[in-house]
């Protein structure tokens, strides 16, 4: 990219004269805890290239970037859940790739892949849904969560379900924030907390009963 960047004329040749060859023993696929921060230095030093040279970045630009960050956090998922990393060190890397902007921003991007085709679309939008989906299962499925990291574990993991349109996993996460809000002595904000999920299901006796031992709790 740096090459590109200096780079006054650039051409391209027909041929390719190049092959990459992929090793399952490479650094590629070794966990070093610096990767997640790499994947954003990439993007974003893709988006300031593109900026620098375009002064905009297009619609489809803007897809193909942020497919291509989509594919960076797959890996390294894959990457960090399949290493023999302590688990807290595990938790620690997931909520920080899904708190982040530019995934929030995957999350959200309605027309992800549209500018790539039907086919195209359908395949990109199918990889995020993998990835969210994927996500959604591995933090349910996590029984000890460190107390200092349990609130945000909560919001990441509501947020992953919402993304993964995944209801009763989000339920399951809004539900347990309240529980920790009221275990942790902040009986007014889980009583806010409760009173949003009510309008929701208003029949729903844990939130109902939540509801009220907030309310004893905040008098």
């Amino acid at each position: 990219m740096e090459a590109f960047k200096n780079a006054g004329r650039v051409g391209i040749l027909a041929d390719s004269l190049h092959t990459y060859y992929v090793s399952g023993s490479s650094v590629s696929f070794k966990w070093n805890e610096k990767r997640i921060l790499s994947d954003r230095v990439l993007h974003k030093a893709a988006r300031d290239f593109i900026t620098e040279k375009c002064g905009f970045i297009s619609a489809h630009n803007e897809e193909f970037l942020t497919a291509v960050y989509m594919s960076a956090i797959v890996d390294t998922c894959n990457v960090l859940l399949g290493s023999d990393a302590p688990e807290a060190e595990k938790i620690k890397g997931i909520l920080d790739i899904f708190s982040h902007e530019y995934t929030k921003a995957l999350a959200s991007s309605e027309k992800l892949g549209m500018s790539f085709g039907y086919e195209g679309a359908v395949k990109t939008q199918a990889q995020r849904r993998e990835l969210f989906g994927s996500a959604a299962e591995w933090m349910l499925s996590q029984g000890d969560v460190p107390g200092e990291v349990f609130e945000k574990f909560c919001d990441v993991g509501a947020f992953i379900c919402a993304a993964a349109e995944y209801a009763e996993g989000w339920l399951f996460f809004r539900k347990h924030r309240a529980r920790f809000l009221l275990d942790s002595g902040r009986a007014g904000e889980a009583k806010a907390e409760l009173a949003e999920l009510e309008e929701l299901l208003p029949a729903d006796k844990e939130i109902l009963a939540m509801k009220a031992e907030a309310g004893r709790e905040a008098k």
